[in-house]
């Protein structure tokens, strides 16, 4: 069946093949015709056939095609005159095939309904013809009816159907489509080892953001270096340094608040900012990176105990700088004075001052 769900394909054979044995009842002299019950029989049968086996079991289909013109055809032909059996039963095979959805068959066996009609009326009706024909004529203009009603509405329905699947198709070729534009996206803009934004979209937010002065009152850049890092991957290799660079990483997020951006700004050097925060409140939040840092235990997982320091360079916006290149040469200024005090320290960039260190702390 072309998507015929099961509990209406069984009801439907269900009513037809109670509607022949009412038929079969009604039109026969007590007792009924064993042809007519036995018509209703396989009308009945069909009930416990499933969409999917009629569909595909074509031999089937035609062993009851065959089975029904025959029945319906001996059933006239036995009874003769003392029954009022006109070609009604002849033409059930067609309907079942073109209610099953196999136009092609039910135009088929209304032909052969039809020819078998008109070979066995006159034999099976001899003193009222006169009924017999115009029946006949009827029965065929109501199937052929019935065929181009029924197989209209089967053509509607597959045509609903098809845009149902192609509409399911497209949403789930949309969505897969977006899948791998977020991810696309998101790996465009991200660092793989440490999962934090890249020095692109840093550079990206850091222009936007300072071209946006009737947004924002100030913006701190942080930038953050790991203390003799090289000599962490000599000593115990890259794998123990890809591991505390992670661990870094995750360190830095959690001092900082959900709008700030942190990125790996390339190898061990880290960048962050810090939207509407002055040069104070951006030396508070390098106090806790800072520290954090210093007393965490790194590549414990890795069998190995490291321990790291860390220098840092504030410059901020729109107090020490006026453009983004400005900023990050003053920001990595001053990260170099920390540098070269000892490491382990904190420098802020004073515009006024020039370069105003802080101290190691």
């Amino acid at each position: 069946m072309s998507n015929l769900p099961n509990g209406p394909f069984r009801i439907v054979w269900a009513m037809m093949g109670t509607a022949c044995l009412f038929f079969a009842l009604s039109t026969s002299k007590p007792p009924a015709s064993p042809w007519g019950l036995a018509l209703a029989a396989l009308q009945v049968q069909l009930a416990f056939w499933s969409p999917s086996c009629w569909q595909q079991c074509r031999w089937g289909r035609w062993a009851v095609y065959g089975a029904g013109i025959v029945l319906a055809a001996w059933w006239i032909y036995s009874e003769g005159a003392r029954t009022v059996a006109y070609p009604e039963a002849l033409f059930l095979a067609p309907m079942v095939a073109v209610l099953g959805d196999q136009r092609r068959e039910g135009l088929f066996l209304i032909g052969a309904a039809l020819i078998t009609g008109i070979f066995l009326g006159p034999a099976a009706e001899p003193h009222d013809i006169h009924r017999f024909w115009p029946e006949l004529a009827g029965w065929t203009i109501l199937s052929l009816a019935w065929w181009f009603i029924v197989g209209h509405l089967w053509e509607r329905h597959r045509l609903a159907v098809r845009q149902e699947e192609l509409l399911r198709r497209l949403r789930q070729e949309y969505d897969e489509t977006r899948a791998r534009l977020a991810e696309a996206e998101y790996l465009a803009v991200t660092d793989h080892l440490t999962r934090l934004f890249n020095q692109r979209y840093f550079d990206h937010m850091l222009e936007k953001l300072t071209q946006e002065p009737h947004k924002l009152s100030s913006l701190s850049v942080l930038m953050v270096d790991l203390d003799h890092f090289k000599e962490v991957n000599d000593k115990y290799g890259h794998m123990v340094g890809n591991q505390v660079l992670r661990e870094v990483s995750e360190l830095l997020k959690h001092q900082v608040r959900a709008k700030d951006v942190v990125a790996r700004y390339g190898g061990e050097e880290f960048a962050l900012i810090l939207p509407g925060a002055d040069c104070g409140h951006a030396q508070q939040v390098a106090e806790r990176i800072r520290k954090a840092i210093e007393e965490h235990v790194f590549a414990r997982d890795k069998g190995v105990e490291v321990r790291l320091t860390v220098s840092i360079g504030i410059a901020s916006w729109p107090h020490d700088a006026r453009d983004k290149t400005e900023l990050l040469s003053r920001a990595d200024a001053a990260l170099y004075m920390a540098k070269r005090a000892g490491r382990n320290s904190i420098c802020a960039y004073t515009l006024a001052q020039g370069l105003s260190f802080n101290g190691s702390l």
